[in-house]
């Protein structure tokens, strides 16, 4: 190499550092003087209430639309930005629950933005096809997202009416399933509008069964079992009526207890509202009266007394008057009284055939347990053994130590 190349070479370091230099200095200069901007988007509801947790995406318009930032809004609805030299103007995008519910563009100067977003409440009635309400139905609601399909459901209330809260206002897979079973009876697609309600028909039917006895008395308290496949419901009648509502159409078996037995058995075959009626033979009441009172005839009052007949049904319950008595209207037939006061409790069984009187006497003497004077107590030789085993394995110990310490 030429002394002219090797000067060359050594003289252009100075210019190559002094470059550097002058290129950082710049680089630093335009970046403490670069445009700062603070910007905040809200975005809320339908009706105006802030969404927490919605995901607000900032974008550069056209040509280039990258990504220039992107937050979760907090519990007000509001994602904070602080942004170095943005474009004039930005696209904004809010997701929620996996779906863009907002598109808007604002000026990046504009410090404050409010985004309104296509979400609301959907509210949904299930009623059958006579318009009678429909409650404790499950109702699924099905949407597609980029990550695949989400599912949210709820049950109908007493009114019929399922309600989701913050949802997407677009189309939905509805469907709406027979109680907590996974029987669908309804399917549609569906787009909600705003406070707006969307009700449903489905096929669902009531049953009515009534009960009278051979004078045509309706007769109350009998128990019913009615029950398909899927599900088994029990019921009593009140004045000799028991309804089942919101059933399937399907084969249902019909148990009819009376006088603690069952009394008939019937297929009933649902595929519209029915009512059914069934007679039983007149059977005798009697009024049985219970009285507690202690070894002294004393009335106790506020004693528990439970009548069970003798399929260990509960024919019967309640706590006695300031006479110690509570009285029962009962069929005639064989029965237990379980009578409990505090801590003591009796067991009697009577055979009811007229009306009847029944007295229980509780005894309120505590059980005395047997005691020891404490000056002639019972001996218990295990602590003497132990204590004897010790100082045994004690002196053993001690003469081992001795006789090997003489044999050094």
């Amino acid at each position: 190499m030429s002394s002219k190349n090797r000067f060359f070479k050594k003289s252009s370091y100075p210019t190559i550092i002094l470059l550097s230099i002058i290129i950082f200095t710049c680089s630093q200069f335009f970046n403490v003087n670069a445009a700062v901007v603070q910007l905040n988007i809200q975005a809320v509801d339908v009706r105006d209430s802030p969404l927490a947790g919605a995901r607000v995406s900032l974008f550069a318009p056209p040509p280039g639309a990258y990504l220039v930032a992107e937050a979760l809004t907090d519990g007000k609805g509001i994602a904070g930005f602080t942004l170095t030299d943005p474009p004039n103007e930005i696209n904004v995008f809010v997701t929620w629950k996996d779906v863009v519910v907002a598109q808007s563009r604002v000026s990046s100067q504009a410090g404050f933005s409010k985004v309104i977003c296509n979400v609301g409440f959907v509210k949904v009635r299930v009623i059958t096809l006579t318009n009678k309400i429909v409650s404790d139905s499950k109702v699924s609601l099905t949407w597609n997202t980029i990550s695949g399909p989400r599912n949210v459901y709820n049950f109908t209330g007493r009114d019929g009416f399922a309600v989701f809260n913050s949802m997407p206002l677009q189309s939905y897979n509805l469907d709406v399933y027979w109680l907590d079973t996974s029987y669908k009876v309804f399917s549609e697609t569906f787009t909600p509008k705003p406070d707006t309600l969307h009700e449903v028909k489905v096929p669902l039917y009531e049953f009515i069964l009534e009960v009278r006895d051979t004078s045509g008395k309706p007769v109350s308290n009998v128990e019913v079992v009615f029950g398909n496949r899927l599900k088994t419901f029990k019921s009593y009648t009140q004045n000799g009526i028991a309804t089942f509502k919101n059933l399937i159409q399907d084969t249902y078996s019909l148990k009819v207890y009376y006088a603690g037995k069952i009394y008939r058995t019937f297929e009933i075959n649902l595929e519209s509202d029915k009512q059914f009626s069934v007679i039983v033979p007149e059977l005798k009441t009697y009024t049985l009266t219970v009285q507690v009172v202690n070894e002294e005839g004393n009335p106790f009052s506020n004693s528990r007394i439970r009548i069970v007949d003798m399929e260990n049904n509960v024919r019967g319950e309640g706590l006695t008057d300031k006479n110690g008595q509570i009285s029962f209207l009962l069929p005639e037939g064989v029965y237990k009284i379980y009578a409990v006061y505090g801590t003591i409790t009796s067991k009697s069984e009577i055979k009811l055939a007229s009306n009847m009187f029944h007295k229980i006497v509780l005894s309120e003497k505590p059980n005395t347990p047997t005691t020891t004077s404490p000056l002639i107590q019972s001996f218990d030789p295990l602590p003497v053994i132990v204590f004897l085993l010790t100082i045994l394995s004690a002196v053993i110990i001690f003469f081992i130590i001795i006789k090997r310490t003489l044999r050094t």
